[in-house]
């Protein structure tokens, strides 16, 4: 364990609250400056629930704490990282912390952590702060003894898009000066964070020669080097463009750990098996597009162009040379329902399985299958997938708005296309307390109409029909909040609540209505 060097942060006392232990979070803006089209990813440190167990990552303890104070790092044996505290001076604090470089920001922050607060002499209590070097937003989250986030953990508002550090701390504070000794040895106990980062760096990378560079005509599979890095997110994936069409894709993805400041290796090179049947013969640019972990592109041209020389009109072929016959059958389906079209919730895992046989039934191994996703609203996304022995395929959709999805074999003019709409979801807090309704909520399906989204807030009696009592039109963080006052009040009776995000135009998602509420009058 590392023990940790005294400091008085005399500023966060309270002077209306008693001499208090807390624990606290804060987000300091340090200047930097994002792109408009930076792109997120995520980090996961510790033990997150449902994740592969992680490493502590760029989580730190923060040196201000003094009184028998440790840091502490279960992650290896399913605990947490955290402050291990005897008894702590007036005044002092301790935490744990991370600090991203320049270029990366600290967009969203959520915890599953367990806050002890029992003590004798002073009392305790936790609070989640956030903000920037002039101003700072404070939101209590235990009193005496403490409490825990572990079922539904604790998510931080989106923070602005220059933060670069985050701490979340435990402190001895309040009026009347005494030390505060913890009862319970482990104070702060964060299980598992996971952290949404943004950063709109465009990787590196450069051709370096091979096969497909060498002179004269180009046919078959070729090689082509590259060399790929980007210091932030780190390299993703690298694909090799013949004209415009991708002929070829190493991904890096299932290499990526996503537990670090650099979810994904900040360095590759090798080369790339370019499939040059998959255009016409003629003469052609080669380009090399490196794709980071938070989706920002750089596309590289070659100096010199090639000539394809295949001997085919279309550019047929599989990766293993042999010629495919011109007449091919391309099949292509969710595997939910084996249909081409799907409807699917916002958090569903979405699953395409295909396969390619020549014209006598047999399944072609080894061939590239294009792939095109065209969102109503966003970014068409292209990607290559590879047949299996068997000729099949397998592709996984990524999380978002609906869509039509086209599988293609260009050297056959073959293809399939597939129609994927996605309900709209909506997160609901309700509140009770006689007849006031206090209910706050987000919506979740993105990205939102410039104009605002509109949601409905619904109630009903057991067995009664929905009525909408309350409609807001959310702004660009998706938030939504407000109270109403109960006609009648009931006591025993138990009410339903939920929240219905509606179909919009401009909006890429169906409408839909989220899980539903129960609350007993009092």
């Amino acid at each position: 364990m590392t023990r940790l060097i005294g400091h008085s942060r005399m500023s966060m006392r309270r002077s209306t609250k008693p001499l208090v232990v807390f624990a606290f979070a804060v987000a300091l803006v340090l200047g930097m400056v994002q792109s408009a089209s930076a792109g997120t990813y995520v980090m996961r440190s510790c033990n997150v629930p449902g994740e592969r167990r992680q490493p502590i990552g760029p989580w730190h303890w923060d040196p201000n704490a003094g009184g028998g104070t440790f840091g502490n790092d279960e992650c290896a044996s399913g605990g947490g990282f955290g402050i291990n505290a005897g008894t702590m001076p007036w005044g002092f604090i301790a935490g744990v912390s991370m600090e991203s470089p320049p270029a990366i920001a600290i967009r969203r922050v959520k915890l599953w952590l367990v806050a002890r607060l029992r003590s004798t002499g002073s009392q305790f209590y936790s609070v989640v702060e956030n903000g920037n070097a002039t101003s700072a937003n404070v939101v209590d989250l235990f009193g005496a003894p403490g409490g825990s986030t572990l079922t539904t953990p604790y998510v931080s508002p989106l923070l602005p898009s220059d933060t670069r550090i985050y701490l979340v701390l435990v402190g001895c504070s309040g009026g009347t000066g005494e030390p505060c000794t913890a009862t319970d040895t482990n104070v702060l106990d964060v299980r598992g964070a996971e952290v949404t980062l943004e950063e709109g760096s465009a990787p590196t990378g450069s051709i370096d020669g091979g096969e497909l560079m060498a002179d004269g005509p180009q046919s078959g599979v070729r090689a082509l080097g590259y060399t790929a890095g980007d210091l932030e997110s780190g390299v993703a994936r690298v694909s090799a463009i013949i004209g415009k069409t991708v002929v070829g894709t190493a991904d890096f993805v299932g290499d990526c750990a996503y537990a670090a400041l650099a979810a994904c290796p900040q360095a590759r090179n090798g080369s790339i098996s370019v499939d040059t049947r998959k255009v016409a013969d003629g003469i052609y640019p080669v380009s090399l597009r490196v794709t980071d972990a938070a989706g920002n592109e750089k596309t590289m041209q070659a100096t010199t162009a090639i000539r394809v020389a295949n001997g085919t009109v279309g550019g047929s072929g599989s990766l293993s040379g042999a010629k495919v016959p011109g007449n091919v059958r391309l099949t292509a389906s969710f595997a939910a329902n084996r249909r081409a079209t799907l409807t699917a919730g916002y958090r569903q895992r979405v699953v395409i399985r295909g396969r390619i046989v020549g014209s006598a039934g047999e399944p072609l191994a080894g061939v590239a299958i294009d792939s095109e996703e065209r969102p109503s609203a966003g970014t068409t996304r292209r990607s290559v997938v590879t047949t299996a022995q068997d000729g099949t395929f397998s592709y996984i959709v990524r999380r978002g708005p609906s869509r039509r999805m086209t599988f293609s074999y260009q050297g056959a003019s073959a293809a399939v296309q597939l129609t994927l709409r996605v309900k709209a979801a909506a997160s609901l807090s309700v509140a009770l307390n006689g007849t006031l309704v206090k209910y706050r909520g987000r919506v979740l399906s993105r990205p939102l109409p410039r104009r605002g989204k509109l949601v409905e807030i619904q109630g009903r009696a057991p067995g009664a029909a929905w009525k909408t009592f309350a409609q807001r039109r959310v702004g660009r963080r998706g938030t939504f909040s407000g109270t109403y006052r109960l006609r009648v009040h009931r006591p025993g009776v138990r009410l339903q609540f939920r929240v219905r995000v509606p179909s919009e135009r401009g909006y890429p998602f169906v409408g839909h209505a989220g899980r539903t509420l129960t609350r007993t009058v009092h």
